[in-house]
């Protein structure tokens, strides 16, 4: 797993290399705003299913 310093380097490159091509800023950083809203309803929905299942 990536430590935080090596996931903030990583990022900022990606988005750096869409930037710097034809991707708008702000579409790009909507799409990563719906990215990060899915990962964590997914991880909410497990841990509430893990939750019921161990009651």
């Amino acid at each position: 797993m990536a430590t935080r310093e090596e996931f903030a380097a990583q990022l900022h490159s990606l988005i750096e290399q869409f930037t710097n091509g034809d991707v708008d800023a702000i579409d790009l950083a909507n799409e990563l705003q719906d990215q990060v809203n899915v990962f964590i309803g997914q991880h909410n929905l497990e841990y509430e299913l893990s939750r019921q299942s161990r009651a």
